[in-house]
């Protein structure tokens, strides 16, 4: 295996651990364990991308560092050139990572709100049904039956009101979001490529 391919094998494994702990993870609540997890993992995009882009950078210095050694004027010259196009874009990265971060907080409020406004009523819910059927198999003639059956009903409708709000803003937000997302990549291929076409008329032109 070469080193490359190993670098390659441990960033992959480290990544698995982290997302095998985080779908495991006592604390996730049950409702919104799905949604935890994606914005789980896309804290992770997000944390790739700052190291590609810090990379780039480290990249670049050494990019530099060989034209630096050249007395070559000509060399020197399109190096320049080509140094400076390559840090342009690795800020027009940048600015998408932080638009990016801005599409995930947008999905986190969802998680938030739902918790928020849903929770309590399910968990509840759950508690009512639970003594409700611990009731029907262990005293089913109980008085306190017709009192559970009514507090389950109440309990019930109110979490279809509530579950049916939490619908219409999980909807807008989830607009709102992929708008952030899908406008910040349009921003960054259009950027991209106006510093391509630059960077291909520098080298034609030398």
């Amino acid at each position: 295996m070469t080193f490359k391919n190993l670098h390659y094998s441990l960033g992959k494994f480290k990544t698995d651990v982290r997302s095998q702990l985080a779908r495991n993870n006592p604390l996730q609540k049950p409702d919104t364990k799905a949604l935890s997890m994606w914005i789980f993992e896309e804290r992770n995009d997000l944390a790739s991308m700052r190291v590609s882009a810090y990379h780039r950078v480290e990249t670049t210095k050494s990019f530099s560092d060989w034209i630096n050694e050249h007395q070559d004027e000509d060399l020197h010259d399109i190096g320049d050139k080509l140094g400076q196009l390559i840090d342009m874009h690795t800020g027009i990265e940048r600015e998408y990572i932080e638009k990016y971060q801005k599409y995930r907080r947008v999905l986190k409020t969802i998680r938030d709100r739902d918790e928020d406004v849903l929770s309590g009523v399910r968990e509840k819910k759950r508690a009512v049904e639970a003594r409700l059927q611990h009731l029907l198999k262990s005293n089913h003639k109980s008085r306190k039956i017709p009192q559970f059956e009514q507090e389950l009903g109440e309990l019930t409708k109110e979490l279809e009101e509530k579950e049916s709000q939490m619908a219409d803003y999980k909807r807008l937000a989830l607009r709102e979001a992929f708008y952030i997302r899908f406008n910040a990549l349009q921003e960054f291929a259009e950027k991209s490529a106006m510093v391509a076409g630059f960077g291909k008329y520098s080298i034609s032109k030398n």
